[in-house]
């Protein structure tokens, strides 16, 4: 018990050391007024407004913090939640493109009927691991949309759309912040981690796009997909395939390509899915825009026989600059590993995004 005492004591002390003692003591004094007035605790001040489409627990009365921020006060939560919680899933309608057929035929068409035949003609069980997996039940997934807290339906706003390596969304809050003050309303994929099959992960992504330019006012022009590792790898396949559903893509800490990157030695990177059709090709070498991200100590090696900082160099020098992409930019970070940089990235990736090729 003694024992116990202690080391919760001790985790308490860094955490209070952790925290600057002025805003410490700024947020403890903001906390104890709010709740005399019976107002929730203040929250971290940004442009947004968050909504999830999976209903929390059972909503209060509503109530409007000094941060500008609309609340929801939750049974039994006394700090409340930050945003706009919708109560039903808001994507039930399916992108054409996300069904299994015509995904696949612009992925994996080669490998997949392969594949497909092979199990078939075998009369084996697909697995669940398979690129040939069943298909998914958009009812059953989440998504969390985040919306500007200035949204307004009378001008074009910007969509990102975030695919995590992990089963939550794990886009870091400044970079919400900044996506806010560039006009992008942001999408965040759950459970689309690097444990589903692809087409799952992609196929949420055209759902999620599907959706949302239904429902916003979004310019389609601006609609950027992006994700971290396996996310970010997911993410370029789907701005290389489907460049009528995505226009801009930044890639952090992952590439795939449709080529075979040469890696020294003999060895070389092999190619992760189909190269598309001409005039789908024609399409993302002319239009899309591309914005690659690595670290310059990135020496996860998913793939052999080196690291993701230099699959992702080649891949820009022998597939995208090699084969003439209209806009497409390499950005090295110095001394970074494989975790996200900080949000002054993000920003230089955003202008590179929206920079006029001369």
């Amino acid at each position: 018990m003694g024992r116990n005492f202690l080391k919760g004591l001790f985790v308490v002390l860094l955490a209070a050391m952790a925290w600057p003692a002025e805003g410490a003591l700024q947020w403890r004094t903001q906390r104890a007024t709010l709740r005399r007035q019976g107002q929730p605790a203040p929250q971290p001040a940004s442009p947004f407004a968050t909504i999830n489409t999976r209903t929390p627990a059972t909503s209060g009365p509503v109530n409007t913090t000094a941060n500008g921020f609309t609340t929801f006060r939750r049974q039994g939560n006394r700090a409340g939640a930050v945003g706009r919680t919708q109560r039903a899933p808001t994507f039930t309608e399916r992108n054409p493109l996300s069904a299994r057929g015509p995904w696949h035929s612009r992925v994996f068409n080669r490998w997949y009927t392969s594949t497909f035949n092979f199990y078939q003609q075998t009369g084996r069980e697909i697995p669940s691991s398979s690129y040939c997996a069943p298909d998914y039940d958009l009812r059953r997934e989440q998504f969390q949309v985040t919306m500007p807290t200035n949204y307004n339906a009378d001008r074009e706003w910007g969509l990102f759309i975030w695919i995590s390596p992990g089963p939550q969304p794990s886009l870091p809050p400044n970079w919400r912040s900044i996506l806010g003050r560039q006009g992008y309303i942001i999408c965040e994929l759950k459970n689309a981690s690097n444990n589903r099959v692809i087409h799952h992960r992609i196929g949420l992504a055209l759902d999620a796009r599907h959706n949302l330019v239904k429902q916003y006012n979004i310019d389609t022009s601006r609609v950027c997909i992006s994700g971290h590792s396996g996310g970010s790898k997911c993410a370029v396949i789907a701005a290389t395939c489907f460049p009528d559903q995505f226009a801009r893509v930044i890639t952090f800490m992952g590439c795939n390509t449709y080529v075979d990157l040469p890696g020294g030695r003999g060895k070389y990177y092999s190619a992760s899915f189909d190269k598309p059709e001409q005039d789908i090709l024609q399409q993302t070498r002319g239009q899309s825009r591309f914005v690659l991200v690595a670290g310059e100590r990135d020496t996860m090696g998913f793939n052999a026989p080196g690291s993701n900082a230099e699959q992702t160099v080649k891949a820009y020098h022998h597939q995208f600059k090699k084969e003439n992409y209209s806009h497409a930019h390499l950005v090295v970070v110095p001394s970074q590993g494989h975790g996200l940089p900080g949000g002054n990235w993000l920003e230089h990736a955003l202008q590179l995004l929206d920079r006029e090729e001369e």
